[in-house]
């Protein structure tokens, strides 16, 4: 175990899942949790599920929480046990969950959005969930649920390679423009087959985050260089709270005039100070 100072806070950081049961559970206010390497998934499912509900409902003072779980194939059947854990985290206001190559589909989508519901004071959401089988209809069995988690302001989302669409982009800018409180986004939705309609629905939904101070989009590698008379287009110049805004185009072939559309739609955004724009 290391310990840093972190926040005011000190952080607690676990390689296993032995020494964090063993270890003085109604201390814990910043906890970081790592299972790489399988941990998780040789435990068992179902003793997993007891440990974790266990050890979480005994955390009366944690604040900050962090879980790595990549590369443990754990499923939607995993995705279940630790969604019952986080329910009993009823202090929580920042959580960070790494879940990559975890093997989860729609189901395991819908019931981690729906146990994160009870977790009444997260102000902080950070998911990272790329590489698994998501899909458009998981996306939106997910995003369905962030209307409400009333307190969130911070919510960052690493979908990568999650085959969601340019229906699943739509919906999960629709649902996150419910997020009436939402300052800071960040979305990485590379490699996710987004057409240039799915792109701007997004677009379009966000525009409904009127707090929004700092947006963050990865559209990397999808499919956005326009077919017809349909152009990617950016609505964002009457955002009146946005001052930062940083958007990744990588490798979709997008043209000189459109790419000049872009920029001079950024240049409009009226209190902007910092951005980064990249597009290919």
């Amino acid at each position: 175990m290391k310990v840093n100072q972190t926040n005011q806070l000190i952080k607690k950081i676990y390689y296993n899942l032995e020494e964090f049961l063993a270890s003085n559970l109604s201390c814990h206010s910043n906890l970081n949790l790592y299972l790489n390497e399988n941990q998780a998934n040789q435990q068992g499912n179902e003793v997993f599920k007891q440990q974790l509900e266990l050890a979480f409902s005994n955390c009366l003072s944690l604040l900050t929480l962090t879980i790595q779980i990549t590369s443990n194939k754990i499923g939607d059947e995993g995705i279940t046990f630790l969604g019952s854990a986080l329910t009993k985290c009823k202090s929580l206001q920042i959580l960070n969950l790494h879940l990559a190559y975890n093997n989860i589909t729609q189901q395991g989508a819908q019931t981690l959005g729906t146990a994160l519901i009870d977790v009444k004071k997260l102000d902080t959401l950070k998911l990272y969930l790329s590489f698994n089988k998501i899909g458009e209809q998981g996306i939106k069995n997910l995003s369905t649920n962030f209307m409400y988690y009333q307190n969130l302001q911070f919510l960052t989302l690493f979908i990568t390679f999650n085959n969601i669409g340019g229906n699943g982009a739509s919906i999960l800018g629709f649902e996150i423009g419910f997020c009436k409180k939402l300052k800071k986004l960040e979305l990485d939705l590379s490699n996710n087959n987004i057409d240039v309609q799915g792109a701007n629905g997004l677009n379009s939904g966000l525009m409904s985050c009127l707090s929004l101070v700092s947006l963050t989009l990865y559209l990397s590698s999808n499919y956005l260089n326009g077919n017809g008379n349909k152009y990617l287009s950016l609505d964002i110049q009457n955002s009146r709270n946005l001052i930062q805004f940083d958007l990744y185009l990588r490798e979709n072939q997008i043209g000189y005039d459109q790419k000049q559309k872009l920029e001079r739609a950024v240049q409009k955004i009226r209190k902007l100070v910092k951005k980064d724009l990249q597009i290919t």
